[in-house]
């Protein structure tokens, strides 16, 4: 086989460069936009439903609220004085599930906090009716209006996903409505 002349050469070597500089570049631009949380952007509708109306402050002011926190779970919120909070925590194999539970009477409203491979779970518990992005303590969520697959009552849902968890609240009447509108990620 003849060798190729000098000027096959140098064009080769310069495609293969080009090739190698734009595929780095590529990966760069990969690993810069993508790879990093902080520099992805939600692409907020402004138009978005927002439950953040009441703030935490509102509530320490309002003798009609007690704030609950949870460092380890990274939030709080505000519910109605008068009403029963219960915790508590559960393993599903590997995966932890924290629940708080107020109770009014009959309003009830529930904050489950677990991994976020378990959102397709939470979702098949409910018969959607409706479906709507929203913003809560100025974060994407979703909230989702429907029926219990349980026992058919009517039931709202409002999903906040993080990185680190998913923050499930569930209930309907104003109870649920207000605890929305407090929650908070600290």
């Amino acid at each position: 086989m003849s060798p190729l002349p000098k000027k096959d050469n140098y064009q080769s070597a310069w495609s293969g460069l080009v090739l190698i500089i734009v595929t780095f570049m590529l990966l760069g631009v990969y690993f810069l936009r993508i790879g990093s949380p902080d520099l992805v952007s939600y692409n907020i509708d402004p138009n978005l439903v927002t439950y953040k109306s009441k703030t935490a402050i509102d509530a320490a002011n309002n003798d009609d609220f007690i704030e609950y926190s949870s460092n380890n779970y990274k939030f709080k919120l505000s519910y109605p004085i008068g009403s029963n909070l219960t915790t508590d925590s559960s393993e599903e194999g590997a995966l932890e599930i924290f629940t708080v539970s107020i109770n009014e009477n009959d309003d009830n409203v529930t904050l489950n906090v677990m991994p976020p491979e378990m959102q397709g779970v939470t979702r098949s518990s409910i018969n959607i009716d409706s479906e709507q992005e929203i913003l809560v303590d100025n974060l994407p969520a979703t909230r989702i209006d429907g029926t219990s697959i349980k026992d058919g009552s009517a039931m709202s849902m409002v999903i906040i996903e993080t990185i680190d968890n998913l923050y499930i609240i569930e209930g309907t009447g104003q109870n649920f409505e207000d605890i929305v509108s407090y929650f908070e990620l600290i």
